[in-house]
């Protein structure tokens, strides 16, 4: 995965339409392990995807992020890495310019 110095800026532009069809084409089934539920992906108050960030205990100037989802029945959530959403779109792009 090749990072760019925009890639912090083009992640937090990503819509919550690009997460839901990354998770629809990546991932397939929101169906939660909990059998009575569905994940849904958290959208913050500004109507975007969440995004969830966590330190790499390696590196104290390194973090990673991502957007999350949680069950509708019970609360259960998810990970998903921003970065391969970000560079699937990347790829998906290149792809319509070809």
């Amino acid at each position: 995965m090749e990072y760019t110095s925009s890639m912090a800026v083009e992640t937090l532009q990503i819509s919550d339409k690009d997460v839901n069809k990354y998770i629809n084409e990546r991932i397939g089934s929101n169906a939660c392990p909990c059998g009575s539920g569905e994940f849904e992906l958290i959208i913050d108050s500004e109507a975007t995807p969440s995004v969830m960030t966590m330190k790499d205990v390696r590196d104290e100037f390194n973090e990673h992020w991502f957007f999350w989802q949680a069950c509708n029945h019970c609360s259960q959530s998810k990970m998903i890495a921003a970065s391969r959403v970000w560079a699937w779109i990347k790829e998906q792009n290149s792809k319509n310019v070809d």
